[in-house]
């Protein structure tokens, strides 16, 4: 069956989306949403609620606390949006002029389209959006509450196929807020991406410590994750959550140890592969291809370390762990970065008016940052959006 592509998958969720739009119309459909404080809008889907604000206000109560963090937030982001533009422009320069350095490619996150896993994975990196926005929006909520700025309401949204959580603060009561709680209760997101990006990272870093209550801390071998279909592993047999620790009775403790022997491999070479499977060793003879990215053997897996389970779990839950807080940390420091920008209806954007009033600098200069912002934010995107095209 030929693989879907990426304008089939925007297709589908169009189509999905229209007719769920279509049914949100109908009279019987939309009383019982308006009952649940459901609203569905073009591509958008918003639950408002209460709930969850005992514990926002309980946080928000320490006020002290909640300052402290506020003035840090405000500094970090302000940083941040500086250093946003520096590297948008510098980023920009580089794909002007090829010969100052390499262009890095910003790529939007898009499920199914420019990210391509398995359904698993996928599910993940959807989990991994909606705890990187919702904990964003909790800081805006908690630093509102320290600061005696009303919350309407709080809730969960759906926009195309993200999930995120939302604040909605009373537009009245921010206007006639002091300017420095405003301040503070703008730049509160972006500070809490910034520590939960600290934590994801902290958390990989330490990673065979995090696990070692019930898996060995040291790999020792590599977990097959998937086997290309119509490759050597698979016409071999070869399964997802088969280890392999050997390959020709060389030891494979580790990725590295298993890429380092494959590289030294040529295509028709006969290999014995070692595997724990249920318990057991087996031993798997296969013919190598020829790597599709080099002059290499090609056994047809993709691989990652395997830890020895301590108390009877799944072998596959480290690399679902592992992949989660990476995608919890690309996700937030993402997020910190994009909100921190100048743009209309992002943080940054109202910081910058913030001080920009406050200083007296006047509303052409304000403009003039948010559309080059605007437009180095296009170009980049353009810039990466084509490269992902032509890979």
């Amino acid at each position: 069956m030929p693989a879907t592509s990426p304008l089939e998958i925007l297709a589908l969720i169009a189509v999905a989306w229209i007719a769920f739009y279509a049914a949100s119309r109908v009279r019987v459909v939309a009383s019982m949403l308006r009952r649940l404080n459901v609203e569905v809008a073009p591509f958008v889907v918003l639950w408002r609620t209460r709930r969850g604000m005992g514990l926002v206000e309980r946080l928000g109560m320490h006020r002290t606390v909640a300052s402290i963090y506020g003035y840090l937030a405000l500094f970090y982001s302000v940083g941040l949006s500086a250093f946003a533009m520096y590297f948008l422009v510098d980023n920009l320069i580089k794909i002007i002029r090829p010969e100052t350095g390499k262009a890095a490619a910003f790529i939007p996150l898009i499920p199914g389209v420019t990210l391509r896993f398995e359904p698993g994975e996928l599910a993940l990196i959807l989990i991994a959006i909606l705890v990187s926005l919702t904990l964003h929006e909790m800081g805006h909520a908690i630093l509102a509450v320290a600061r005696n700025v009303k919350i309407r309401s709080v809730g969960v949204a759906l926009f195309l196929v993200f999930p995120a959580g939302f604040v909605e603060l009373d537009d009245d009561s921010v206007k006639k807020a002091k300017r420095i709680d405003r301040l503070l209760v703008f730049s509160a997101g972006i500070m809490a991406n910034l520590i939960i990006w600290g934590v994801a990272t902290a958390c990989m870093m330490n990673f065979p410590l995090l696990i070692s209550p019930a898996y060995e801390p040291e790999p020792s071998g590599v977990l097959i994750l998937d086997v290309v279909p119509g490759s050597p592993a698979a016409q071999s047999g070869l399964m997802p959550g088969d280890a392999i620790i050997a390959i020709n009775g060389t030891p494979t403790m580790n990725i590295q140890g298993f890429l380092e022997y494959m590289a030294d491999t040529r295509p028709g070479d006969v290999v014995e592969v070692s595997l724990l499977r249920d318990g057991g060793i087996v031993v798997v003879k296969l013919v190598l291809s020829k790597h599709p990215n080099g002059e290499s053997g090609f056994m047809g897996v993709r691989v990652y370390n395997y830890f020895r389970p301590r108390l009877g779990l799944s072998p596959l839950t480290p690399y679902y762990i592992l992949f989660l807080l990476n995608w919890i940390g690309i996700i937030s420091i993402s997020v910190a970065i994009f909100n921190a920008l100048p743009i209309s209806m992002l943080d940054g954007d109202k910081i910058l008016g913030e001080i920009v009033s406050a200083l007296g600098l006047g509303q052409n200069l304000y403009n003039i940052l948010r559309f080059a912002s605007l437009a180095l934010l296009a170009l980049n995107l353009a810039y990466g959006l084509g490269a992902f095209m032509n890979v």
